[in-house]
């Protein structure tokens, strides 16, 4: 009697399969964030904007702390879109150079007022600069976000270490550069092995219903990933967890800040634009703060009719402020269009969408001048301000 056996190893088939699956979470979560932020960016431009117009028009001291509160909110649901958009790998970065140690000493007095007394944090540096090129609020809210799963793993109170050092690369892999290793280590409960491969995943949680939304580790892989880093877990069972992250070290190449110019540098002289904008909240306050700051604004909520709008008017026009996606073509159709008519014109785009999610699917060449929703309404006016100049500056013939 005779037994014949194969075996077949399956370990890179299995990987690959995992690779594919976790290929197409991200696409589904990245296509859903995309959404979201898109219509949420409309409605939150309109309730912060106006949110902000009360508070610096009231006198009422209870008027102002209502507007304010509403800001707010409005901010928060703001960073919840971002965090979505973090997780999925779709957000807008502003990486700059910056030293970790001093966004730590920045980030402090934050994290003692959040954690509670019962908390201690103790920061620890082995370095004396700790230089990486990151968004540094997208790395601030990775540190607030592990400090608060840190905290809600030690109901009974604890301590949190924060702490930087140095890690030098594999030097037998080429390319590799050294590591800025930032950790956060707590003396909570710890986690299982078991879940381990699961404690990164968006909306997964081991806290009660209620206490928790499943993205703070999340929201902490997608902005590591995102920078070109790699984020490490230690954690056992009544050992508390140590979390570390690998960012790629870089030279010092931060100047000076430019001082700011002082006085109402971003108001108009009377300059004509047109409004271009079919979302009717945003339209409102887009045509309200632009016409108390100066400027004539000629308002369309479609591309047809601010074609019309621009055939009838006979003076000229100093800026197209233009939303990218409108109900009857694109923006940059329309642009094209009126340029045609008005050749002197600046200008400038309006999106809830990203600008990568834009430049992405075409709608918009790299490099053009774009403000993304939801908009503070001194950034919008700094970007007509800055169009129009710009604008001026080059000759048409």
């Amino acid at each position: 009697m005779a037994i014949a056996m194969q075996a077949v190893d399956v370990t890179a088939a299995l990987t690959m399969e995992d690779q594919l699956r976790e290929a197409q979470k991200m696409e589904a979560v990245g296509r859903l964030a995309g959404g979201v932020a898109h219509d949420f960016n409309n409605s939150l431009t309109a309730i912060g904007g106006f949110a902000a117009l009360i508070a610096s028009g009231t006198k009422e001291p209870e008027t102002k702390e209502a507007a304010d509160t509403i800001l707010g909110a409005a901010k928060r649901a703001a960073d919840l879109t971002r965090e979505l958009l973090a997780y999925s790998r779709r957000s807008i970065l502003q990486p700059q150079t910056i030293d970790v140690n001093e966004l730590i000493g920045e980030v402090r007095p934050v994290l003692l007022r959040l954690l509670g007394t019962d908390v201690s944090v103790v920061v620890r540096s082995h370095v004396t600069k700790a230089l990486v090129s990151v968004d540094p609020s997208g790395l601030e809210r990775v540190i607030l976000n592990l400090a608060v799963n840190a905290r809600d793993a030690m109901p009974g109170g604890g301590r949190i270490t924060i702490s930087t050092e140095r890690r030098s690369a594999d030097p037998e892999v080429q390319g590799e550069t050294d590591w800025v290793v930032l950790t956060v280590a707590d003396t909570g409960d710890g986690i299982p092995t078991e879940l381990h491969s699961r404690v990164f995943d968006p909306f997964f949680t081991t806290k009660p219903v209620g206490s928790g939304t499943g993205l703070g580790l999340a929201v902490v892989m997608g902005f590591v990933v995102q920078s070109g880093g790699k984020v490490g877990l230690k954690s056992e069972p009544g050992r508390g967890t140590v979390i570390e992250i690998f960012l790629p070290e870089v030279a010092d190449t931060r100047k000076p800040p430019a001082a700011l110019p002082t006085g109402s540098i971003w108001e108009g002289g009377g300059e004509t634009i047109l409004l271009v904008e079919d979302e009717p909240a945003v339209a409102a306050l887009s045509f309200q703060i632009l016409s108390q700051n100066g400027y004539k604004v000629l308002l369309a909520d479609s591309g047809q009719s601010a074609l019309a709008l621009l055939k009838g008017h006979s003076g000229p026009i100093a800026l197209l402020l233009v939303d990218v996606i409108l109900p009857d073509m694109r923006g940059p159709q329309l642009v094209e269009e009126a340029c045609a008519l008005h050749r002197e014109a600046a200008v400038l785009y309006v999106s809830g969408y990203t600008k990568e999610a834009i430049w992405r699917h075409g709608d918009l060449p790299d490099g053009t001048d774009l403000i993304e929703k939801p908009f503070a309404l001194d950034h919008l006016l700094a970007g007509v301000r800055t169009a129009i100049n710009a604008r001026s500056e080059v000759s048409v013939p």
